[in-house]
This record gives structure tokens, C-alpha cells and sequence, in this order.
């Protein structure tokens, strides 16, 4: 559970694809439906999930610390290969400095809440009932690989996924050949390689409007991402 720590605007997002599988949109709104009324999707911004490489000993699974913002709790940890450690810490206003826990470090950067909230996810749900799936758009997509000057591809991926890998065909035979071609290398012709899935969902986050309705008016929030990835995500090196 602590993997879709704030991604629910991201599963949004991909839930409302119109090339997405029937099976897999109702997945994503059962999840959204779950997580929206619990503390971790209620979108205040008190939580935010951390992502150790733990140097312990001992099995710290459970154990509460208290940190300069608020209080923090393990909620697993791995003996092999990595020794990784999961934590997620409160912070009653919100807000969050970094702090050093003795002996670890981060193995990824720490992963705000985000989008989500019981009443905007249940207008959400609404939309997606009455209206059926928000429109795409390929020239939002590379408006946001212009604004954050990653690869077209990696903006795609963002955006709408990566769908070419194995078991997947079926997901790939659905998109539109313009959509299909967002994943093309212009110079080589060839399928270019994703770079990696954190920076996918990092992106897809802010990539979600924060009202529901936008999607099907407006569409992806392209200035929200690139704001973004201006403050933080050029910096997060994923």
C-alpha cells in the first residue's frame, strides 16, 4: 500500500485515458474510492512517505520516532538485498523540512502526499460516470517536453504511460497512432526506451488538475508540471 503513496492523482489521470481497458479503469476507481477517505488520501499535505536505506540492525517495522516536523512511523523494512526501509511522517501544519535520521539515508526523495481528498475524488468519479473518458491531446504532451526539456517520450510516459513492455500488447494495440508516435525516436525511427517509472509517477502527479473538471475542459495541468519540475523535479535526479 505505502507503493501508491501519492500517486492517486496519477491513477486519475490514467484511469480516464479513453484507450484504457474497462478492466483497468475500474481498478483505478476502486483505488481511489478506497484511499480517498483515509488520512494518506485525503490530500491535506500532512503526510509524506520516505524512502530509507535502513542501517539497522534489527527489524524497525512499527517503530514510531518522533522528527522536527511531526512524527514519523516504519512501516516495513528489508533485510536483502538493500536493506530499504519505508517510513511515513506527519506534520500537523504541513509543513516539511528535511531532517537527518542517524545511520540512513534516502534512497529516493521524499514523496509528498499530492492530489486527492474524499470530495474531489468522489466529483472526480462523477465526472468520469456521466462524461466517460477526458479527451487526450499529443500537443500538451510536447508543450511539457519542451517545458521541462525532457525527451517527448519521457513526457508521454508521464502523461499516458509506457506500454511497451511484455504482456502489454493488447494495452498498446488500443492507442492512437498519434499517441503511439509520441514514443518514437525522431532521429532513429526507432521506440524509444522509458527512464525511469519514479520519474513517471513524480510527473504524473502534478500533470493532474486540481479540479476534477479540468481534465475534460482544459486537460493536463502542463504549466502545474513544468512549475514542478522547475522547483523540484529537475533536482530529484530520477
Amino acid at each position: 500500500m505505502y507503493f501508491a503513496f501519492g500517486t492517486l492523482g496519477g491513477e486519475a489521470l490514467l484511469a480516464a485515458l479513453p484507450w484504457r481497458a474497462a478492466y483497468q479503469r475500474a481498478k483505478a476507481v476502486d483505488l481511489l474510492g478506497a484511499w480517498g477517505g483515509t488520512p494518506w488520501g485525503d490530500g491535506s499535505g500532512r503526510w509524506r512517505r520516505l524512502w530509507f536505506g535502513a542501517q539497522a540492525t534489527q527489524d524497525p517495522e512499527g517503530q514510531l520516532w518522533r522528527t522536527p516536523n511531526g512524527a514519523m512511523v516504519i512501516l516495513s523494512w528489508q533485510a536483502r538485498p538493500h536493506k530499504e526501509s519505508f517510513a511515513v511522517e506527519y506534520s500537523p501544519d504541513g509543513v516539511f523540512r528535511d531532517f537527518t535520521f542517524p545511520g540512513w539515508r534516502h534512497r529516493y526523495p521524499p514523496r509528498p502526499q499530492g492530489w486527492g481528498g474524499a470530495d474531489r475524488i468522489a466529483r472526480y468519479l462523477r465526472l468520469l460516470d456521466e462524461r466517460g473518458p477526458a479527451p487526450y491531446d499529443v500537443a500538451a504532451v510536447r508543450r511539457l517536453a519542451e517545458g521541462t526539456g525532457l525527451p517527448v517520450s519521457s513526457a508521454a510516459s508521464a502523461a499516458y504511460g509506457y506500454p511497451f513492455t511484455v504482456g502489454r500488447e493488447k494495452e498498446r494495440d488500443r492507442l492512437p497512432a498519434d499517441v503511439a508516435a509520441l514514443y518514437t525516436d525522431p532521429e532513429t525511427g526507432e521506440r524509444a526506451r522509458n527512464w525511469s517509472w519514479q520519474l513517471d509517477e513524480a510527473l504524473r502527479e502534478p500533470l493532474m488538475p486540481a479540479d476534477p473538471e479540468d481534465l475534460w475542459v482544459t486537460g493536463l495541468d502542463v504549466d502545474g508540471a513544468v512549475a514542478w519540475w522547475e522547483a523540484e523535479g529537475r533536482e530529484l535526479g530520477l
